[in-house]
């Protein structure tokens, strides 16, 4: 939204007594003030290799593998996306910034949980 067409809006909210002259006065002060600059997104690794979202649920006990499972991580976006539907908490989430975040991570857990009475531990991390 341009300047001018913020400065008739609070000028309008004035005029139909939504505000008084006080509160017009600060949001035209907030209005002339400069914008931050936008701040930069992570650095995004530079590899030549996929990079993978992986989820692993194993046997406490003997370590093997019940489950496994590797998504592409250029798909995660999807799925997390679709998910956040089922989920309206996360609907909120910046996806975009979580997945530059996740990509800046070398080969590194994310989420470990282990479940004393199943005996199954469940981790998901990226390769």
């Amino acid at each position: 939204m341009s300047y001018e067409t913020r400065r008739r809006e609070i000028i309008q909210m004035l005029a139909n007594g939504s505000i008084d002259a006080r509160e017009a006065d600060e949001l035209l002060k907030k209005l002339e003030q400069p914008e931050p600059p936008p701040t930069d997104p992570p650095p995004v690794r530079q590899s030549k290799r996929a990079r993978w979202l992986n989820v692993q649920v194993s046997d406490s006990t003997s370590g093997r593998h019940k489950v496994s499972v590797k998504i592409p991580l250029a798909l995660a976006s999807i799925g997390l996306r679709l998910g956040a539907r089922y989920a309206p908490d996360l609907e909120q989430l910046n996806w975009d910034e979580v997945l530059a975040q996740i990509n800046t991570l070398e080969d590194e857990v994310l989420v470990e949980v282990q479940d004393q009475e199943e005996g199954e531990s469940v981790r998901v991390f990226v390769s």
